[in-house]
């Protein structure tokens, strides 16, 4: 069979690039009191009027989504080359720097991690390559929260202008196996091979929000509280359990769509308690570094009734 460069080209795909660097921040707005100051910021909350300020730092993770057609001469859609010498440019006076000191646009500006993506997506969207569009932007200031500007996935849209998409990750290990009360041992073995027996998993719930962005402070409203919502509804009730006395179905799929509507309806009784208007737009679980199920805000409203 005879190649041909050319049988994908103007075909639009997405592609996701990620550099690394290392910074020092701390959390402090001049405007607000001591006091203010730590109940916004938490443990994140450092005065930096000291000589050397008194932050603490991360490995950040940087990775950029752009969107283009496959050109028909190459076969490819961009120079994977030039991606990374921009994502480099982009990083270089964020790397090795304490933000709030070294970096001039941190010098008013709060550098959390919603302010370090929003900066990194609007240095990226000044430059751009021929035919490619920049989606949006991650930051990753730990393996456990990130903040996203633009589109990074279609499901994690902001709900509206002015919000943006922050995601918080927690651990729950748990127990449990897979089975139908219809089948026999055997038929239950065949279908659900190994998973059929007890077993465990460190899952990885990762939760996604749609708030609005509040400029003086650096961060989506009410985050803390969040974040202490996602902790206290999702985490402290499953933690070390055995997820087959809660549950009816314990497949990862269907955990992450029972996790999904408790975290939904918890943040729905809280409403009137919290600043802003949070909303959830995705809930995914990693069960297994081979498998991740997601349920999200869009896949609930395309829902269709299925006769058992």
């Amino acid at each position: 069979m005879e190649k041909d460069l050319d049988l994908r080209a103007g075909r639009v795909v997405r592609l996701s690039r990620r550099v690394e660097f290392s910074a020092a921040h701390s959390y402090f707005q001049p405007k607000l009191s001591a006091a203010q100051n730590a109940q916004t910021f938490g443990r994140c909350f450092a005065d930096d009027s000291a000589a050397h300020g008194s932050g603490h730092g991360h490995n950040y993770v940087l990775e950029a989504f752009y969107r283009g057609p496959i050109q028909g001469d190459t076969g490819i859609a961009v120079n994977l080359a030039e991606v990374d010498a921009l994502l480099r440019e982009c990083v270089a006076p964020l790397d090795h720097r304490y933000l709030n000191r070294d970096v001039d646009p941190f010098k008013t500006r709060v550098p959390t991690c919603e302010n370090v993506s929003a900066y990194c997506h609007e240095w990226l969207g000044q430059r751009s390559f021929a035919g490619m569009r920049l989606d949006g932007v991650r930051v990753s200031e730990s393996g456990d929260l990130w903040a996203e500007s633009g589109e990074c996935e279609p499901d994690l849209t902001p709900e509206s202008v002015g919000s943006g998409v922050w995601t918080l990750q927690l651990t729950v290990n748990a127990q449990h196996s897979l089975s139908h009360p219809a089948y026999s041992d055997a038929e239950n073995e065949r279908l659900f091979g190994p998973c059929f027996r007890r077993h465990g998993h460190d899952y990885l719930v990762q939760a996604s929000f749609s708030d609005r962005f509040d400029p003086d402070v650096g961060l989506f409203v009410d985050r803390e509280a969040v974040a202490r919502l996602f902790e206290q509804t999702i985490q402290r009730p499953f933690q070390g359990r055995d997820l087959n006395g809660l549950f009816a179905n314990t497949s990862c799929e269907s955990l992450a769509c029972a996790w999904f509507d408790l975290l939904e309806q918890a943040m729905g009784a809280r409403r009137s308690a919290l600043r802003g208007q949070p909303v959830l737009l995705q809930l995914a679980i990693q069960e297994t570094r081979k498998n991740r199920f997601a349920r999200s805000r869009r896949m609930a409203q395309a829902d269709v009734q299925v006769d058992v």
